[in-house]
């Protein structure tokens, strides 16, 4: 169940409990700081206040009815979807948030107890521990009072190549508790539609490297599904890093083509997590983009299993009085604007 979903009107019918209650919604009071006139979320927040009782108990009976009416394995929060939008004040929020999460949790034991087989519950969160704290999330608390039993950080309406899941990994460190990498969704980086397969091949070997129990797959509902060139690579190959070795991955170091017309410097509450790109070109200035690559290089070097390494810019808003350079390893490159560098060994 996504925790405060602000889609609305466009995907769903108002329920009795919403129509009922208006006074309930954060309206001018949200605390996510994203609201007013121009914002993509509108000028009122239309998600509900969490703060207030009422819909605490209206949630929690949700969880209850899905968990005791249907045999689940579990239940699961989304707390990507939408960020931060919980609460008038989200600092204050922060100790409701993880008393929630208790009496969330110990309906769910009790359920369990009564069928004979314990409910897992399970979160969605931001892709870094600092934008999880950022909105509110009590993380450490709740593992180490056991109140979840595994956690997917991710991004919001992108396909990422590199996320730092490896902070939830050490965290997770002796104890039961279980990190899965959400690596995709459907829009896919640069100009890409649709997320390739050699994008979802290295989000998912990047994150296998860094140690996740597995792969969460989001969003990929049937339009999008369809539309995948390689629909079979979602399921027949992310889940296991030995499926994804000596296969073509493209590895992204900046945002999808729609986030970055919104956010140009990257947004807290859609991506959550700073990329290394994009960054202004200035005159004489320098930036370093670390490239994380799963696959052991050397050994298929070696192999002769490396056709060859490519590695693609894309530089928008060139102006006619703009002058662009550009060398590799000291040797001058000549313009041209789909320029493709062939990288071989000892190249860089």
């Amino acid at each position: 169940m996504r925790f405060n979903d602000l889609h609305g009107p466009r995907f769903q019918w108002a329920s009795r409990f919403r129509v009922a209650h208006p006074e309930y919604e954060l309206g001018d009071n949200c605390g996510s700081g994203v609201h007013g006139p121009g914002s993509v979320y509108g000028e009122s927040c239309v998600g509900l206040n969490f703060a207030l009782p009422q819909v605490w108990a209206h949630r929690l009976r949700l969880v209850e009815e899905v968990s005791t009416r249907y045999d689940v394995e579990g239940f699961e929060w989304d707390l990507l979807r939408e960020p931060g939008h919980y609460f008038p004040d989200i600092q204050k929020g922060r100790s409701i948030l993880t008393e929630y999460l208790r009496e969330a949790r110990m309906m769910l034991d009790r359920i369990g107890a009564d069928r004979g087989r314990p409910l897992g519950f399970g979160i969605r969160v931001p892709a870094t521990l600092e934008k999880c704290d950022q909105i509110g999330l009590e993380l450490k608390t709740w593992i180490q009072e056991g109140l979840i039993d595994y956690v997917s950080p991710g991004v919001h309406w992108e396909t990422a190549t590199r996320m730092p899941f490896d902070d939830f990994v050490r965290m997770a460190e002796g104890t039961c508790f279980r990190v899965y990498g959400c690596t995709s969704e459907q829009v896919g980086p640069g100009y890409h539609r649709r997320p390739p397969a050699s994008v979802l091949r290295a989000g998912a070997s990047n994150a296998w490297r860094q140690g996740v129990d597995g792969i969460y797959i989001f969003n990929f509902h049937h339009h999008i599904g369809h539309n995948l060139q390689e629909p079979e690579v979602v399921f027949g190959e992310l889940g296991d890093p030995r499926t994804l070795q000596h296969k073509d991955k493209l590895y992204v170091g900046t945002g999808c083509f729609d986030c970055l017309k919104k956010y140009p410097r990257g947004s807290d509450v859609f991506q959550a997590f700073d990329h290394q790109l994009p960054e202004p070109l200035v005159e004489g200035g320098r930036k370093t983009v670390e490239i994380l690559v799963a696959d052991d290089l050397e050994m298929a070097s070696r192999r002769g299993m490396i056709q060859e390494l490519v590695l693609r810019l894309i530089v928008a808003d060139l102006t006619p009085e703009d002058l662009l350079d550009l060398t590799l390893n000291g040797r001058h490159l000549p313009h041209n604007p789909q320029l493709e560098i062939p990288m071989h060994r000892g190249e860089g």
